[in-house]
């Protein structure tokens, strides 16, 4: 889904990117990448156990703390094992990953404690190796078999089910029409497409981003 977007922005980018590919040079410095992939596999393991919980969705914050700290603190301290990890600069970011990561748990644990919908599924890969791909027949006639992995599917029970995507994001990324009617931001639109090609019986509710994020308040 990436790659259509990549397409839809500039041709040309997408050919710099996915026909050369060429290797970025690595420089000191936090990278914002490696620490969005921080956030996400640590809000994903802190949502699996939370829901494994005594009393779900009604958990108290110190139990949200400590699940976040024990799914967060070994991405940590792999992080820190790096060069940029062993300085004094690196301490500080590590200590804002894990108020960011323990902002996010309390987050995540309110809005399912005041909401009807359940985690159903969290990382659903669908096209290679996984569920049934979102297909696209092209005005040749051929075929796009589009793949991609759903951070996290939430079920609402009922007369009929009904059915929720969810993404997480580190940064302020928010769903614009416009851009998706132009090709641009298609990535919620398809991966609810991908969600309902593989579960025909439910309804489709809604797609949204999750922020990870401790921001300040002005």
């Amino acid at each position: 889904v990436s790659r259509l977007e990549t397409f839809a922005q500039c041709p040309y980018r997408h050919f710099v990117r996915y026909g050369l590919s060429p290797k970025e040079e690595l420089r000191p410095g936090v990278d914002r990448s490696e620490l969005g992939t921080l956030y996400h596999e640590a809000t994903e393991r802190f949502t699996r156990a939370l829901t494994q919980t005594p009393g779900f969705p009604d958990v108290d914050e110190e139990t949200c703390a400590r699940l976040m700290s024990e799914a967060s603190a070994p991405l940590i301290e792999m992080w820190r094992r790096s060069p940029l990890g062993e300085s004094e600069r690196g301490a500080a970011i590590a200590r804002r990953i894990t108020r960011t990561a323990h902002r996010a748990a309390k987050n995540i644990a309110r809005q399912l404690s005041t909401s009807c919908f359940v985690p159903l599924q969290f990382e659903m890969v669908f096209g290679r190796d996984g569920a049934a791909p979102v297909t696209l027949q092209l005005a040749d006639g051929s075929y796009v078999y589009l793949q991609g992995r759903i951070d996290r599917i939430d079920v609402l029970d009922g007369e009929t089910k009904h059915i929720r995507v969810i993404d997480y994001k580190s940064g302020i990324k928010k769903f614009d029409p416009t851009m998706a009617y132009y090709g641009i931001q298609l990535q919620l639109l398809l991966y609810l497409a991908a969600a309902m090609e593989n579960a025909p019986d439910m309804q489709a509710a809604g797609f949204f981003y999750c922020r990870i994020a401790d921001p300040m308040v002005r």
